[in-house]
């Protein structure tokens, strides 16, 4: 008995390996084929209401199937705040500081075992601001899977919701920098010609 969990331990290991070390360098493609979507509980929202965010792979075309999943959650912080994030079907739970970085939204999980069918992989939850604006999106990209032999990359996924009563204002810091950028461009003028004209007195 023991022997046999040394010896799923050991394999265990070696395919968290190949699946770290397929991340980590980018190019190990797999043979394997998988589909990959998002499902929003709601998409026309208010201040303060809360909804969730699924992450959905299917038509798994794999001998051994999907064992692991990594991608970069992109969406407006001043906007949405990340409520909850859990593994659903036997799927690892992100942890801030390890599986999870809040501040970047990056993602790298693991599953207990091997997706064959189609299933649900994650679930956010989040929270409409008081000063979110009216149009936003929820985008996953950077999305990559493994079967253990390597990775499996997915085009990006965005996801568009509307909060109805959300600010219609945009960025204002790119008209601030085009202001101070005039400013700036006057203000290098007027020294030049200024030392013009003292240059000529002389």
């Amino acid at each position: 008995m023991r022997k046999k969990i040394n010896s799923l331990v050991q394999i265990s290991i070696c395919l968290i390996m190949v699946v770290l070390t397929s991340f980590l360098l980018g190019n190990v493609y797999a043979d394997c084929k998988c589909d990959v979507n998002v499902s929003i509980s709601e998409t026309d929202l208010k201040k303060s209401d809360k909804f969730t965010v699924d992450v959905n792979i299917s038509n798994i075309q794999s001998e051994m199937g999907i064992m692991a999943f990594g991608t970069t959650i992109d969406y407006d912080k001043t906007s949405l705040t990340i409520e909850k994030i859990e593994g659903l079907n036997n799927w690892e739970t992100p942890v801030n500081g390890s599986s999870f970085n809040v501040e970047n939204g990056k993602i790298a999980i693991t599953k207990s075992g091997f997706a064959k069918e189609n299933e649900t992989i994650i679930r956010i939850t989040f929270q409409v601001t008081e000063e979110s604006k009216k149009d936003l999106n929820v985008t996953l990209k950077e999305i990559s899977l493994s079967d253990g032999t390597g990775i499996v990359k997915v085009e990006d996924i965005s996801k568009s919701i509307t909060v109805k009563n959300g600010s219609n204002k945009k960025n204002s810091n790119k008209g601030k920098g085009t202001i101070i950028t005039v400013i700036i461009v006057l203000a290098v003028l007027g020294l030049i010609i200024y030392k013009n004209k003292n240059t000529k007195k002389k």
